[in-house]
């Protein structure tokens, strides 16, 4: 939400519509992560550190599925990398050069606590 409308969440923060993280609490925890094509390992380290207390119990849940669409925009990294691209690993063809424009979003929701995960996007 603060990327598609920074004033939108700031006033949502504000009024306590909805209980978020502020600018520099956010883009703390976003360092964090790389944005890219594949899985993040570093989001499944943290998960797992975060259910080592919980009991068995605490840990079933359900697991919800979701497409979303990306904005369509090739960008240069520091590091000189095109990213924007759909890149399905092994599978993409070398001469293939469509722009990403869908991902898949993953949330695991607990049946007990109040115990979420974040979404984890697979472009």
């Amino acid at each position: 939400m603060r990327i598609k409308s920074p004033k939108l969440y700031e006033h949502v923060r504000r009024h306590e519509i909805l209980a978020l993280p502020s600018k520099s609490c956010l883009y703390r925890h976003m360092a964090g992560f790389r944005s890219s094509f594949g899985y993040n390992a570093s989001i499944f380290v943290a998960l797992k550190k975060k259910t080592e207390g919980m009991g068995a119990h605490s840990c079933h849940g359900g697991i919800v599925f979701d497409e979303i669409k990306l904005s369509e925009n090739i960008s240069v990294k520091t590091s000189g990398e095109l990213s924007g691209f759909v890149d399905l690993g092994s599978f993409t063809e070398s001469n293939e050069t469509k722009v990403s424009d869908h991902g898949l979003a993953i949330m695991f929701q607990p049946f007990q606590g109040d115990f979420s995960v974040e979404y984890v996007m697979i472009v």
